[in-house]
């Protein structure tokens, strides 16, 4: 599995000479996650390379300003340049209702449709369940309701030999020995 890490901005509060707010983009197999989305976002993923129609999920960590004030810009550069594909916004409780307010109050509909999800303070919970990966909030203390998150990736796949097999197998049961599945005879 290709994973790619790309920091875009590591610095709190304020940014500062050559360090910008908190964003990170991570890659895994195609698939671009962000992780909080402060200001300066954009500028960062132009400078490197980052394309923002290629993002499938964004994360949000707590709602501290360096952490999401780069997110409703974001949203809407992504409507400026025709987006059309589902992006997946998962945050952590009144995430919704900020967007809500903001979109309601600039009079904005997007053209492509959101999946908003607020994870659950205090307890890990599994996010993202993708064939190759699983991405699971982790409790944090902060001042503030606040997540980490966990990307996992799944296992394969267990290998078979079949010259090593002593009886003749169904693909189905050979299905069922690469899952990690015991194959019972009805004989036992």
């Amino acid at each position: 599995m290709s994973i790619i890490v790309k920091i875009l901005g590591s610095n709190a509060a304020s940014f500062a000479y050559n360090r910008h707010h908190t964003c990170q983009v991570i890659e895994v197999d195609n698939r671009h996650f962000m992780v909080d989305c402060g200001e300066g976002s954009q500028i960062q993923a132009k400078k490197y390379n980052v394309k923002l129609s290629k993002i499938n999920h964004i994360f949000i960590s707590h709602l501290h300003g360096d952490h999401y004030y780069g997110l409703i810009g974001l949203l809407s550069t992504m409507q400026l340049f025709g987006r059309k594909q589902t992006l997946s916004l998962i945050g952590p409780p009144g995430l919704s209702e900020i967007i809500t307010v903001q979109l309601k109050h600039s009079k904005t509909v997007f053209n492509f449709p959101i999946e908003l999800s607020e994870w659950k303070e205090g307890v890990q919970e599994l996010l993202v369940d993708l064939p190759k990966l699983t991405v699971k909030s982790i409790p944090m203390r902060h001042s503030i309701p606040c997540a980490g998150f966990l990307f996992e990736e799944k296992p394969n796949l267990r290998r078979i030999n079949k010259d090593c097999l002593t009886e003749a197998l169904t693909p189905l049961e050979i299905k069922q020995l690469k899952s990690g599945n015991d194959v019972i005879y009805k004989n036992g």
